[in-house]
């Protein structure tokens, strides 16, 4: 039987959470997840639908600590994993040191690695071969300019899991928030807090939208993972919304709401990235069928078409990403046709089976060739269209 270990820790960002999630419910076969970093991923993991009894914890303070390794190395000697699967650079590292496991490594990618993390993965990939996994044409580019051989790389579908039968969001989400209720539209300020995402040029964009239409409000999702101890993102942004002329215009959801559950409240999804950055929240709200406000950063413009199925600013532009948001709020079909356009090109392009299909695939393939000798073909009909199957979500929970 296939038993994949995953190794979890926060450079590979939150947003890779959601996808985790999808191959443990969807992949076929034993998953066991090993969480490195504060205990808040731990938990943030288990929101996103990962099975508590196929997870493990172990605090890592960083690439280097010793704590980590032996985590690593204990996990392998327990588990006798046929396949490693990293998500970030930490895991990465500690699996690379581990000398009881010859079987195949897999690492997982959202964004382009800087210049020092590719530094990191060129003395990563010299002890041992790594197969490359990612989404986003930008991180393959990203990855070859950096060394990393062409044939090491596999560019997927992106895919989340979306956690059956949730219960919807309450309709006086303001007033349980202890603010004063709306008629108004809602938007949707929707991305994890991280250095690329700029939610105050959504809140200033929803600012200035609030002159137009005065019971407009928008709406955030705090993650509360810290990625520094120290350091809250989410202060900022409260702090922000204070020296607005409306404190009251952003409410601030806690995390256990999810995106999901969130966005079946907004009338306009607002996602507001300065560069490459994770995009699970704009599939979430894609496959919603909600119209779309996006930066035109490289990855939206891989995934969407400006006027089709999303409306696409320049990046840190709140006056553009407001008027944007106010055109479809002043034309109701267009809301409905953008969003009904973003929801076939999720169905397309983007629906959970394609990923499940080519990870499926690229599991079996590799561990015939744990070396990568050969060349990882992804299966034609996951690569152009939907795949039949459908995830196998109990036999996941079942061998956990």
């Amino acid at each position: 039987m296939t038993t994949i270990l995953h190794v979890f820790d926060p450079t590979a960002g939150l947003d890779s959470l959601d996808t985790l999630a999808l191959l443990v419910n969807g992949v076929p076969g034993r998953h066991q997840i090993l969480v490195l970093g504060h205990y808040g991923w731990s938990d943030a993991a288990r929101l996103a639908g990962i099975p508590p009894s196929a997870t493990l914890w172990s605090r890592a303070l960083g690439r280097w600590d010793p704590m980590m390794w032996r985590t690593v190395g204990r996990a392998v000697r327990e588990i006798h994993p046929t396949h490693i699967h990293a998500w970030g650079l930490w895991g990465m590292a500690a699996v690379t040191r581990t000398t009881d496991f010859e079987g195949p490594r897999l690492a997982n990618f959202q964004i382009p690695p800087n210049r020092r993390a590719m530094a990191a993965l060129r003395r990563t990939v010299a002890q041992r071969p790594w197969l490359f996994v990612t989404p986003w044409n930008a991180t393959v580019t990203a990855l070859g300019a950096g060394g990393i051989p062409p044939p090491h790389i596999v560019r997927v579908a992106p895919g989340r899991w979306t956690i059956p039968n949730q219960p919807p969001a309450p309709a006086n989400l303001r007033r349980i928030l202890h603010l004063p209720p709306r008629d108004g539209p809602v938007i949707m300020l929707g991305g994890w807090s991280e250095d690329a995402l700029r939610h105050d040029h959504a809140i200033w964009a929803t600012a200035i939208i609030s002159h137009v239409h005065q019971e407009a409000w928008g709406l955030m999702r705090m993650d509360e993972v810290p990625r520094k101890e120290w350091v809250n993102p989410y202060a900022g942004y409260q702090s922000f919304t204070r020296t607005l002329k409306d404190p009251g215009l952003i409410a601030m959801a806690p995390s256990q709401f999810s995106w999901r559950q969130l966005a079946a409240l907004a009338d306009v999804f607002v996602f507001t990235p300065q560069r490459a950055s994770g995009m699970n929240a704009l599939l979430a709200a894609m496959d919603m069928a909600k119209p779309i406000v996006c930066t035109a950063i490289s990855q939206a413009r891989e995934l969407l078409t400006d006027g089709r199925d999303a409306l696409l600013a320049p990046p840190e532009n709140p006056r553009e990403i407001a008027g944007r948001i106010n055109a479809i709020l002043q034309d109701k079909s267009l809301g409905e046709r953008l969003g009904r356009e973003a929801g076939a090109t999720y169905s397309r392009r983007c629906a959970p089976e394609i990923l499940v299909a080519q990870m499926s695939s690229i599991y079996s393939q590799i561990r015939q060739d744990p070396t990568l000798r050969g060349t990882v073909v992804l299966p034609a009909d996951a690569t152009t269209g939907r795949w039949d199957g459908a995830p196998r979500s109990g036999e996941n929970s079942r061998n956990a």
